[in-house]
């Protein structure tokens, strides 16, 4: 016989949906609802690990049951002999399909085909089993919305931060490496930390943004993260340019030690002509990296 040496592992989004499961069914014993089944569907099935894929769930389960039980219950109108019942509910079937594809609805095709089928099919009037269908949706819908509002992941501001902060760190230690040493930094770190901070990002806004929400949400994130995307794009056009016997501008060496902290700059050994190009590219750089220190400042503190 197989020993378990501990409990498995209990996950937020289990724990939030045992919870919302266990409310409605409390609520609706308390309200007298004939439709205990219906909420705990609908609360399972709406929890998501976020609010934002919640409240997007949310919109699918209501959807999927009005449209599925409206269906139901006017092609239920129709007397029609039982043998003939199956070919109405394919036929029903087919347009549910149909009208939800064209629209590029495909998710909620399968909800919305057996809410229909247990509508068409029901053994108690349709009226009424749509009423208790659809007011135990919304009541496990809500109930899940409730609970995932008050119980969000708590990280996702967490994450962005750290991301942000390591992209901070790289961008700015690959542009010395660049600027200041005659080797090619490697870039490949950068470009992961650029990608994962991309990635929180989009999680982040997505969540914030989110109704009933009271997060903060700073115009300056997205700009920064831009910058640091826009930062990538010149560190990449710098390396593919011939830096040998390069000449800075004085105005870039100025930069280069106001932005870095030199008190005496002593860069590569420099030619004699100076290169437009390049200094274009990095004086736009020197540019981004500047813009980058006063959003990083600005948001710091913000998005936890």
């Amino acid at each position: 016989m197989k020993e378990f040496g501990h409990l498995p592992h209990i996950g937020m989004r289990t724990a939030k949906t045992v919870l919302s499961v266990t409310l409605g069914l409390f609520i609706s014993y308390l309200l007298k609802l004939r439709a205990p089944l219906f909420v705990a569907i609908a609360a399972m099935t709406t929890m998501q690990p976020t609010y934002y894929e919640t409240f997007k769930s949310a919109r699918l389960r209501l959807f999927t049951c009005i449209a599925g039980v409206m269906l139901g219950i006017i092609l239920g109108l129709m007397e029609v002999p039982g043998y003939l019942k199956p070919l109405v509910a394919g036929l029903g079937t087919l347009g549910i399909m149909l009208f939800l594809i064209e629209f590029k609805l495909n998710r909620f095709v399968t909800l919305t085909v057996i809410t229909f089928i247990a509508s068409y099919y029901s053994s108690v009037d349709q009226w009424i089993y749509g009423w208790n269908r659809l007011v135990g949706t919304a009541l496990g819908v809500f109930i899940s919305l409730l609970v995932n509002l008050l119980i969000k992941k708590p990280h996702l501001g967490q994450d962005l931060h750290q991301h942000l902060e390591r992209t901070y760190e790289e961008v700015f230690n690959i542009s010395e490496r660049l600027l200041l040493t005659p080797f090619d930094p490697d870039v490949h770190l950068l470009s992961d930390e650029l990608a994962a901070s991309k990635e929180a990002f989009s999680l982040w806004k997505k969540e914030v943004v989110q109704p009933f929400t009271s997060s903060p949400y700073s115009r300056a994130v997205p700009r920064l993260v831009e910058c640091y995307d826009q930062a990538y794009t010149f560190i990449r056009i710098i390396l593919t340019l011939p830096r040998e016997n390069f000449h800075m501008s004085a105005r870039n060496r100025a930069r280069v030690s106001e932005l870095f902290e030199y008190s005496e700059l002593n860069p590569l050994p420099q030619g004699d002509t100076v290169d437009t190009v390049l200094n274009y590219h990095i004086e736009s750089l020197l540019k981004l990296l500047r813009e980058i220190q006063l959003l990083h400042d600005e948001v710091k503190g913000e998005i936890i």
